[in-house]
């Protein structure tokens, strides 16, 4: 079933890899190309647009033209005859031919004949006075050499467009040297009539009639460029373009509304396009999965079940088959060869392990003798080490008491008497330090032997736990009170005691932990030649409490950190700088059995020159129950 999952698996993620591509082919090339086609298609009707407003102003030039060049009105600049006014230019005219303003100057630039009319007929002196003051300040560009101009003008009534010629005969005399000029405005009646010519919406805006916020991009055209295309919605597209005046100023915008059919179609082909690609995917990825299942999935299923059938442990091989020339068969034998190996090689495993188990039988028979002995020579050495201990511990009582019987009489008796011979005084303090010697080597030797009762009791389990409920602040302030003589010989060390107010009780015994803050607070005072020794207790979270030693004395380097609790073992920097008799290497290993004894942990934390910081902790909870247990 593994294999079926996993072939619908990888043909159902080609199909969606295939499909995603194809998908992303008709998104962003197909449509990309049908948008771009569509682009240009309104940029050329764009420009169709602009040609058409262009062609207006010369379709006016064109008609100035044939009366420009008419006798009569060549006449009429030479004798301005008033008939040519009344029979040439009366209202009519100007309604039938669109005409807004005709003027006439003479060839001194005087105006001979100058009328506007509005759109309903009415006379319109206003777009004279405007007209002529706008020409009159800045001037009619020429466009031929001859005097002809024509262009647009946005005026306060609207966009005007207008041309002007000078007067000739029909034989082209100029000697007349008057102009014509003609003009009409661009109504919403033209704007309408262009638009059903071209067949395209269009709005033609002079700049004071776009607001700012509209779609109107009015900073790209008056940057220069010609046609902008700028797409509205998803149905709709828009095309823009800027018609200057005559002074070449901006104008007018014209705007071209059109339907977006390109970019339709090319949606439409798109979709059609990926829904073709998946039918023909899914009846690929149907054919394909159907081969596999006959050539490959059957196949391999088969042979799992026939592998499956196969019972491993006979000794005589088995064999499956597979029918067919391929890889597959191939796989078949060669799992038929395997079967053939395992076989034989079962049969060399039975006999290395019936051969192995005489050997593991022997050998357990020997460490048995072995451990019974080693347990034999560990109850001699703990038999040994007690019995000698205590041996030992009553001759040196003896050899401590006379000591000090010794010292004190030598004192009493001698001392006095021999002050006053000169000769003998330098003695004196010789002896005394001599006795002084052997009392702290006797002591010495009498904290080992103590030491190594302890540990002995300890790991042979004979220690005599006399466990109760313990007050902590109490036992802390107690074995800082008990060591403070130590500190007293030396005021450069400072003893600190830190416990917080309300502390919780420890079911423990109490003489040794107290044993345990004595040993540590004793090394830390050897240790430390200036600064503070801190004792302290808090809370360690996980119901126990933590006891901390610390000091700032020499520091203990990392090799030595980790071996500290071993047996015997002593600090190589603190037996180089304070000698050989301050410690008997049992100490801290005491330490680590008692705490261990209550299920904690105890640690140090140390760098050298910067002092150490001892820790151990005991759980509150278990406490009373492991020491209950052993």
């Amino acid at each position: 079933m593994r294999l079926k999952r996993i072939a619908l698996s990888s043909i159902f993620i080609l199909a969606l890899l295939i499909m995603g591509t194809e998908y992303v082919v008709s998104n962003y090339i197909v449509r990309n190309g049908f948008d771009a086609l569509e682009r240009q298609q309104v940029a050329s009707d764009v420009r169709r647009v602009r040609n058409e407003f262009l062609s207006e102003i010369e379709d006016l030039d064109t008609f100035l033209w044939d009366w420009a060049s008419w006798d009569d009105t060549y006449n009429f600049v030479k004798n301005e005859n008033v008939e040519y006014i009344k029979s040439n230019l009366p209202l009519t005219t100007f309604l039938e031919q669109n005409l807004n303003m005709v003027i006439v100057l003479g060839s001194d630039g005087r105006s001979i004949y100058a009328r506007a009319v509005d759109e309903d007929g009415r006379d319109d002196e206003s777009l004279i006075n405007e007209f002529q003051a706008v020409i009159a300040k800045d001037g009619l560009p020429q466009i031929t050499p001859d005097g002809k101009a024509a262009g647009l003008l946005v005026l306060s009534d609207g966009p005007l467009i207008f041309a002007k010629r000078p007067v000739l005969t029909s034989g082209g005399d100029k000697s007349s040297g008057g102009s014509l000029i003609m003009a009409r405005f661009l109504l919403d009646d033209d704007i309408d009539s262009i638009s059903k010519r071209l067949e395209l919406p269009i709005v033609a805006q002079t700049l004071n009639q776009i607001h700012r916020g509209t779609a109107v991009p009015l900073e790209q055209l008056l940057a220069g460029k010609k046609d902008v295309i700028s797409v509205k919605d998803q149905d709709t597209i828009n095309g823009f373009t800027l018609l200057r005046d005559v002074y070449d100023q901006p104008a007018l915008v014209l705007t071209v509304t059109e339907p977006r059919k390109v970019s339709h179609h090319g949606r439409v082909v798109a979709i059609y396009n990926t829904l073709f690609i998946a039918a023909i995917l899914i009846v690929f990825s149907l054919l394909m999965y159907l081969l596999l299942q006959r050539k490959v999935l059957s196949r391999m299923i088969h042979l799992s079940k026939e592998v499956q059938r196969v019972d491993m442990s006979r000794e005589t091989p088995m064999h499956v088959t597979i029918s067919g020339d391929d890889e597959i068969s191939q796989l078949a034998q060669n799992v038929n060869a395997m079967f053939v190996q395992i076989a034989e090689d079962q049969k060399a495993l039975r006999r290395a392990h019936d051969s192995l188990e005489r050997k593991v039988a022997e050998r357990t028979a020997e460490l048995e003798e072995a451990n019974q002995e080693l347990l034999c020579l560990d109850k001699a050495k703990s038999h040994f080490l007690s019995s000698t201990s205590h041996e030992l511990r009553t001759p040196l009582t003896s050899i401590f008491g006379f000591i000090k019987l010794l010292e004190r009489s030598f004192k009493k008796r001698f001392q006095p008497h021999l002050n006053d011979v000169e000769e003998a005084t330098k003695y004196i303090g010789t002896h005394l330090e001599n006795f002084k010697i052997v009392r702290k080597e006797t002591e010495r030797l009498g904290r080992l032997i103590s030491d190594l009762l302890d540990l002995n009791k300890i790991e042979a389990n004979r220690v005599d736990w006399r466990d109760s409920d313990v007050d902590v602040k109490q036992l802390v302030n107690s074995a800082a009170k008990s060591i403070v003589g130590q500190f007293n010989d030396n005021p450069d060390i400072e003893l600190i005691v830190d416990t917080p107010m309300s502390l919780p009780s420890l079911h423990v015994d109490e003489d040794r932990i107290h044993q345990v803050l004595i040993n540590l607070l004793n090394n830390a005072a050897k240790f430390t030649e200036k600064g503070s020794v801190t004792i302290s207790v808090q809370d360690a979270g996980e119901n126990a409490l933590e006891f901390s030693v610390t000091d700032t004395g020499t520091g203990i380097s990392e090799n030595d950190q980790k071996q500290i609790f071993e047996i015997f073992y002593q600090a190589q920097n603190g037996s180089e700088q304070y000698g050989p008799q301050f410690g008997t290497g049992l100490g801290l290993a005491i330490c680590k059995e008692i705490v261990e004894h209550y299920n904690g942990r105890i640690w140090v934390e140390s760098e050298v020159g910067k002092g150490s910081a001892f820790r151990f902790t005991i759980p509150i909870q278990t406490a009373a129950a492991s020491s209950e247990q052993k």
